[in-house]
């Protein structure tokens, strides 16, 4: 039996039941638009990421590369991939592990009970000889330090600088960022302590440095660190820095 088309239009005759089988299959077919057309933005998305990261790395590799520019003092070579990666996101790079607790003997130096010392006491060590990939030295442990923060600014691999100075002598404090880690344990006490950090300034840092209005006294526990001298402002003859800091409170 036929009826007339669900169109209305004179003379035009459709299968009785054509028109609810043709709804219900559009129906059926439009989630299954909606997610391929999900699923082709996230392929997208997930393309662009990448490609974005290869292109940092390229850009990285170049730069490291090309010695007739700025001669930098490390070459692609010296790099590991993972390195390169934290170039790419703007972290740093020598002697980064020791940096952020990312080493096999970061347990160690978290684990021991924290010396006491002033800055002056810290500014007499004598400095070991230092190259990129040296691991953890035997002074690379906890210290307890107190003074009082003198200027801060976030620098260029996302931790945050703070110069600590008492009795007329300064030091640096270092606060990693938490991206720049490469050991997930390791993260949450870090970040911990840069929140208390936060908490403590007047305002957040950025790439410009300041000066609070008067000196915050403090009291910091933090792994010691041999960093190169490479003159620094608040920086030390002998490159000791806490680096990182583990926790930080006024006093």
């Amino acid at each position: 039996m036929l009826r007339p088309g669900s169109d209305g239009r004179a003379g035009h005759r459709t299968p009785a039941g054509a028109t609810r089988r043709d709804w219900c299959h559009t129906a059926g077919v439009r989630p299954r638009v909606r997610a391929l057309l999900a699923f082709v933005a996230i392929v997208i998305a997930t393309i662009t990421a990448v490609s974005y990261v290869f292109q940092k790395r390229a850009a990285i590799y170049a730069l490291l590369t090309n010695r007739t520019g700025s001669s930098p003092h490390l070459t692609a070579a010296d790099l590991s991939s993972s390195e390169i990666d934290m170039l790419a996101f703007g972290c740093g790079v020598e002697r980064w592990d020791i940096k952020t607790l990312s080493d096999d003997d970061a347990s160690r130096a978290i684990e021991a009970e924290p010396r006491q010392a002033t800055i002056r006491q810290l500014l007499a060590l004598p400095p070991p000889r230092w190259w990129r990939d040296a691991p953890r030295f035997p002074d690379e442990v906890q210290y307890v330090v107190d003074g009082e923060i003198l200027a801060y600014k976030l620098e260029p691999d996302q931790d945050i600088h703070l110069i600590i100075g008492r009795d007329h002598v300064t030091m640096v404090a270092e606060f990693p960022s938490p991206s720049c880690v490469p050991r997930v344990a390791a993260r949450p006490l870090l970040n911990a302590a840069r929140n208390q950090l936060l908490r403590i300034l007047a305002t957040p840092p950025d790439s410009t440095p300041e000066q609070p209005p008067e000196p915050i006294p403090v009291r910091i526990r933090g792994v010691l660190f041999f960093d190169k001298s490479h003159g620094q402002i608040g920086g030390t003859w002998n490159g000791v820095e806490l680096h990182p800091v583990l926790e930080i409170v006024r006093r």
